[in-house]
């Protein structure tokens, strides 16, 4: 890596024709707040072929990769592509990162809803969902989280004391 220069990869799935969402919110203003700040850095936005992207060459470059299925999109494109464009972190604003990616990874852990209200997820995407939030917690390199709340809440499920 050559100082002062990045190759950041984002997962901007969340960003389909026609939707707004929190996620795509918060997404916006932490690429946004980069490329201002951050001078030299280049951003690799993944998403698929319903993804909208943003249009700033030099700057961002769209991935395309094809729809399947998420965990195998999760598990296999994402770091496939990671390792081919020798990215030196990945960021992803979901709690399904990566695990074999050949860089750092930076996820959001935005709640526990699945695991805390009763009835919002059935018994499988819970335990996929638990799953996940252990093999983040071990395996990021940053989290980041939405309040002191989730992240006490984090730290209270998946930390442990010693």
């Amino acid at each position: 890596m050559v100082p002062g220069t990045l190759k950041v990869g984002i997962d901007w799935r969340e960003f389909e024709e026609g939707t707004h969402t929190g996620i795509q919110s918060y997404l916006s203003s932490f690429l946004q707040g980069a490329m201002e700040r951050r001078r030299g850095w280049t951003f690799h936005l993944f998403g698929t072929e319903r993804t909208r992207f943003l249009n700033a060459p030099g700057i961002v470059e769209a991935v395309r990769m094809g729809d399947g299925f998420r965990p195998f999109w999760d598990q296999i494109y994402i770091p496939r592509a990671c390792r081919k464009l020798a990215l030196d972190v990945f960021v992803t604003p979901y709690v399904k990162l990566p695990v074999l990616a050949s860089c750092p990874v930076v996820s959001w852990l935005n709640d526990l809803t699945p695991l805390r209200v009763q009835g919002v997820a059935g018994w499988a995407e819970r335990a996929y969902y638990a799953t996940m939030c252990r093999a983040t917690v071990s395996r990021a390199a940053a989290i980041i989280t939405i309040s002191e709340f989730t992240r006490k809440d984090i730290e209270g499920r998946f930390c442990s004391s010693e």
